[in-house]
């Protein structure tokens, strides 16, 4: 009686120990699926390569948008690339620098819809020389690029996806000559506002948007003659449509008096920016030997409907 109680306990602890196996066994191989999160198994791996000449970014972010539907996969990767992790099946892929300080991700569900943007200062008081767009933040420099259908085949081997992000935000710098008796010494500060640029842009399908923004710069750099300041853009609006670019430079004298000169740059501005080293110089020279609100030859001067300058980090 004694050993066949034993033997029962001995069979109900072999059977135990097999159906907690056989538990653990199932629960193993569900956790080992297709997650982003496994850290064990990756069927993709993905090489970035990058523009010449750049400072490469510190890394990257790579969106796979299921062709047939489902939520995106995000990886957050080094700026070389890495591995990946994903159910077989075709993805849509947009992939761009993760480490911008100004540019800012909006709709991120969707690639149609997904918007790189700056934030709005302010905006700007409409004139007859100058449009009313909203006043934006300058962008730092961001690369993107996307890829229409990307296949899984398999679970076990690894498909190679080859990247090469492209420069989205165009940078050149504008010259302001200025002459008259105090010269460059007159001027304690200078900011110039830029119309009809884009204010953003929509890398899951490379385009940009129907309205134009205003991108303020700050003249930083200071000659003997005259005063530059850094511009980076989305990109430039085109001519047609009455989409020309005004350019404004909004002057803080010494004496704490304001003054505003309104050109037409559109000219100067129909140009490959993305080349580099750009120089937009405006035609005329500034002369601020006095404050006064009369209008030097060939400017059109506006002291009222702007408000004081926009402070900009560069």
């Amino acid at each position: 009686m004694f050993v066949m109680l034993l033997q029962r306990i001995r069979f109900f602890k072999v059977f135990g120990i097999l159906v907690m196996s056989i538990m653990v066994a199932a629960v193993t191989g569900c956790s080992n699926g297709h997650s982003p999160n496994d850290e064990g198994r990756h069927n993709v791996l993905i090489n970035v390569t990058w523009p010449s000449g750049i400072n490469v970014p510190a890394g990257v972010r790579a969106i796979f948008y299921p062709i047939g539907g489902g939520t995106p996969i995000v990886y957050n990767l080094p700026a070389s690339g890495g591995k990946a992790d994903l159910s077989i099946g075709t993805y849509r892929v947009v992939l761009f620098n993760n480490d911008t300080e100004y540019v800012i991700l909006n709709n991120t569900d969707n690639d149609s819809t997904l918007e790189a943007y700056t934030s709005e200062q302010s905006k700007a008081s409409g004139s007859s020389s100058f449009p009313s767009e909203n006043v934006v933040n300058m962008p730092d420099m961001f690369y993107s690029c996307k890829v229409n259908a990307f296949t899984v085949k398999s679970d076990s081997i690894s498909e190679m996806l080859n990247v090469a992000p492209k420069a989205r935000v165009d940078s050149f710098v504008v010259r302001v000559y200025i002459g008259g008796k105090t010269g460059v010494a007159g001027i304690s500060s200078a900011t110039g506002y830029i119309s009809n640029v884009y204010g953003s842009f929509f890398p899951g399908t490379e385009t940009y948007p129907k309205i134009g923004s205003i991108i303020p710069s700050v003249f930083n750099d200071k000659e003997s003659n005259y005063i530059d300041a850094t511009v980076r853009t989305f990109g430039v609006m085109s001519a047609s449509n009455d989409n020309a670019q005004t350019f404004r430079l909004s002057i803080t004298l010494t004496n704490d008096s304001t003054i505003s000169y309104d050109w037409d740059i559109t000219k100067q501005l129909n140009t490959d920016l993305s080349k580099g080293n750009v120089m937009v110089t405006i035609p005329d020279e500034v002369d601020i030997s006095s404050s006064s609100s009369s209008s030097p030859s060939g400017f059109s001067v506006t002291v009222t409907g702007w408000g004081d300058p926009i402070n900009v980090n560069m």
